[in-house]
């Protein structure tokens, strides 16, 4: 029995542009965000999903539902699935925040200063949604919507390191694809690929 999950990171926001730091701030997708969106869902009409799940976050909320419409599919939005919460750091530039705080990398990863959510917080509430997502839909296939950070901390999570957190950046609406065959763990069939957008050049591992 083969389980299927579809990991995709929201469409582009002016704040993803901008290199402006939004965390938790509710920052809807660009007209260019918009249109990436458009060129995902209908590359991903050729499959079908059981179930469609997001972050409550707009940027999210927004991409999923273009996805999930073509099938008539509701979109499930949970908080777990949300970004890094950064605090005081949420509407700043990342260029302002590195030369503030020269530690930033440090207080990004452990938190408690700032209002900063700690990195394995992030990651601890994700893969405990998504482990709980994959048990309600064994062997069915499935799509979750949500952010750079926090789908780069999962995937790490998942792949032992192999992929995900400190492996580069997630492209907006870029798909990861894992599978898991008889709860043998993942195994990575597309990480961070955006095919809809490159015209075909796709980096597929396998199938």
């Amino acid at each position: 029995m083969e389980t299927e999950v579809y990991l995709v990171r929201h469409g582009e926001t002016e704040w993803n542009t901008e290199k402006r730091i939004q965390g938790h701030r509710d920052v809807p997708l660009s007209k260019t965000g918009e249109k990436q969106v458009e060129l995902l869902a209908q590359y991903l009409r050729q499959h079908s999903f059981q179930a469609v799940y997001a972050s409550d976050l707009v940027r999210a909320r927004r991409t999923a539902e273009r996805i999930a419409g073509q099938w008539g599919l509701p979109v499930t939005c949970l908080s777990e699935f949300r970004e890094q919460r950064v605090g005081e750091w949420e509407g700043m530039l990342l260029e302002e925040v590195k030369r503030k705080y020269p530690d930033w990398e440090k207080y990004r990863m452990h938190g408690g200063m700032f209002g900063i959510e700690p990195i394995e917080e992030v990651q601890a509430r994700f893969v405990r949604k998504f482990n709980e997502l994959v048990d309600k839909h064994r062997g069915k296939r499935i799509l979750i919507v949500a952010h750079g950070l926090c789908l780069n901390l999962a995937i790490s999570f998942l792949t032992e390191g192999e992929y995900g957190y400190g492996k580069g950046i997630l492209q907006n609406t870029s798909i990861t694809r894992l599978v898991s065959r008889e709860n043998a763990g993942w195994t990575v069939k597309a990480y961070n690929v955006t095919p809809h957008l490159q015209q075909g050049k796709e980096r597929f591992i396998d199938g």
